[in-house]
């Protein structure tokens, strides 16, 4: 029953991956995966509480907490010369709790083109296991799930 809850919410969070393959969850990163979902016993009000803590103790400070809605959202934070920010939202099931954590960053960009007057800007993209231009900030995410105490690290693809 556990797992077809798991399963219930991914099937929501991931219904528009059709042509691009499978969206999880699966224990490992799929091609693209730009979710990390951590399973954990804990109740969703004790998973909100200790997200934020791990959140903080990572240096993130907090742009939007809604312990209502369960949802808490990042200010920027530099990494290796990338913005990151970071959101999770926690859902509830029969007998887990979710955190869903994605995030955003923005990756500098080293072309020099005239129509930009000879800097392109900045490009923002949700943070995903791709390239090695995502890589920092993909780690950044695996550190915060890495450090939620007792939790079982999922993966899945989120397209929109």
């Amino acid at each position: 029953m556990k797992y077809l809850s798991l399963l219930i919410v991914l099937l929501f969070v991931s219904c528009a991956t059709l042509n691009s393959g499978p969206a999880g969850p699966d224990s490992k990163p799929m091609k693209d995966a730009n979710v990390i979902l951590i399973e954990t016993s804990d109740s969703v009000d004790k998973s909100f509480d200790k997200l934020d803590v791990i959140l903080k103790g990572e240096g993130f400070s907090i742009k939007s907490y809604n312990k209502n809605e369960l949802v808490l959202e990042t200010n920027f934070k530099k990494y290796n010369q990338q913005k990151v920010w970071l959101s999770s939202n926690i859902v509830q099931t029969d007998s887990s709790s979710i955190v869903e954590l994605s995030g955003m960053v923005e990756v500098p960009q080293f072309q020099h083109r005239k129509e930009y007057g000879g800097a392109k800007p900045d490009v923002k993209n949700r943070i995903k296991k791709k390239s090695s231009a995502y890589n920092p900030a993909w780690k950044v995410m695996m550190g915060i799930a890495l450090k939620y105490p007792n939790g079982k690290i999922w993966y899945s693809r989120e397209t929109s």
